[in-house]
């Protein structure tokens, strides 16, 4: 039997806060549902991408809320400039489309950055959980050979 004593309980959320939040995302069900249907029909042949969605979000929304946690939040033209600034670094240290990239780093924005960096350039991302060690962290390592790690603080 797995214990939880070691989750703090100012850190654990009640039933009724997660439904609360659940039905918060009603009024916003039929532009998710947009925006699903119009991930749906992404194909390579109209080259739209991951890093072109995220410019366009910006020039049309840029000081909306992009990102919001604890570690800060970014608006959208906060959240694609620091993509850049993260794309333009991966490529200056050889990182080139249809390289594959670990990226090893718990949720934070930075997370997401990195990710969206990546898909800027045309990358594959070979996301890591945290949790892994010894031969379980060995063998994700072996199945997706990277060119460049993206390693967090966090997991040293």
């Amino acid at each position: 039997m797995v214990s939880d004593s070691h989750v703090p309980n100012e850190d654990l959320i009640t039933i009724w806060q997660y439904l609360r939040a659940r039905l918060g995302l009603l009024p916003r069900f039929a532009a998710i549902k947009k925006t699903i249907k119009h991930l749906e029909n992404i194909f390579v042949e109209n080259r739209e991408s991951w890093g072109s969605m995220l410019e366009e979000t910006a020039a049309k929304f840029p000081d909306c809320a992009a990102i919001k946690s604890h570690d800060g939040n970014y608006s959208w033209k906060e959240y694609n400039d620091w993509t850049n600034r993260f794309a333009n670094y991966f490529l200056s240290q050889g990182l080139k489309k249809g390289d594959t990239a670990v990226v090893f780093l718990e949720n934070r924005p930075e997370l997401l950055m990195a990710y969206s960096a990546m898909g800027k350039i045309g990358a594959a991302n070979s996301m890591i959980n945290t949790n892994l060690r010894q031969e379980s962290l060995l063998h994700c390592l072996k199945l997706n050979p990277a060119n460049v790690f993206t390693i967090g603080e966090e997991v040293w």
